[in-house]
């Protein structure tokens, strides 16, 4: 596998020997964090239309199928219409919180993405305890959808907010503890020693039929922690027209989505 740190080594040294330090460090964390924004934009496309052609394969329908060859661009259509659609502020709301909560999501989000590695020498934050990291960094996300809900000023939003809230902070204990099955089979929470146990061959066969279990457990808990069918009740549009995100529009409906 090809070490990546070569090329960030070359990058940071050609940097710095033109700018100071510190402002070579701000460029690098700029790039950086736009190439994970980048990255999740991509992802969050892929997922929607695969959720979207999924649900409708469960239903008997065809799904997204006019926009573009067998409906691809649909999803990207979408994000275009978000991104050009008014942000209504809400005259009643708590502007600053309510304002506040899809960046504390969508911050969430991306500090658990910084601790996966991409590629050997492509990762963020590689510590000794990244698996502990990026369970605490994903559980922020909570906040903000609480933070969503109260200060929406509107009784469906903060029961809708309260349903999910529960919800996650239920699932997160089976979250936590099909990923520590992993920990307790590799003696690391570290993810590039993890990823580098795999090279093992027997290491696949060493603990299959709990680490089997633990990926149904976070399969089924995973999809209940981000509130997608069949787990979408703090959503549910007969009697609480859209959660916890009613009152949002634009593209900071588009961040919690």
């Amino acid at each position: 596998m090809f070490d990546f740190s070569v090329i960030t080594s070359w990058i940071h040294g050609l940097l710095t020997s033109f700018l100071p330090l510190g402002v070579a460090t701000f460029i690098e964390c700029v790039a950086i964090g736009g190439c994970l924004l980048l990255m999740y934009t991509v992802i969050a496309i892929l997922m929607i239309f695969m959720e979207r052609k999924v649900c409708a394969a469960f239903q008997c329908r065809l799904g997204p199928v006019r926009v573009g060859p067998w409906g691809t661009l649909q999803v990207i259509g979408d994000v275009f219409k978000m991104l050009t659609k008014e942000i209504i502020t809400i005259r009643h709301a708590d502007r600053f919180l309510y304002n506040l909560a899809p960046y504390i999501v969508i911050l969430a989000s991306l500090l658990a993405f910084a601790c996966l590695p991409v590629n050997r020498g492509l990762e963020v934050l590689d510590f000794n305890v990244g698996v502990f990291f990026m369970m605490a960094a994903s559980s922020i996300g909570v906040v903000g959808i609480l933070l969503a809900g109260w200060s929406s000023n509107n009784k469906y939003s903060l029961i809708g907010a309260m349903r999910s809230g529960a919800q996650m902070i239920s699932y997160e204990l089976s979250i936590s503890l099909s990923i520590l099955t992993i920990v307790v089979l590799t003696d690391t929470m570290q993810f590039s020693e993890i990823v580098e146990r795999q090279a093992d061959g027997w290491f696949l066969f060493k603990g299959h039929l709990p680490a089997f279990v633990a990926f149904v457990i976070y399969l089924i808990a995973g999809n209940a922690e981000v509130n997608r069918g069949p787990f979408d009740l703090p959503e549910a549009e007969s009697e609480l027209t859209a959660g916890y995100h009613t009152e949002y529009s634009g593209m900071h409906f588009g961040l919690f989505y």
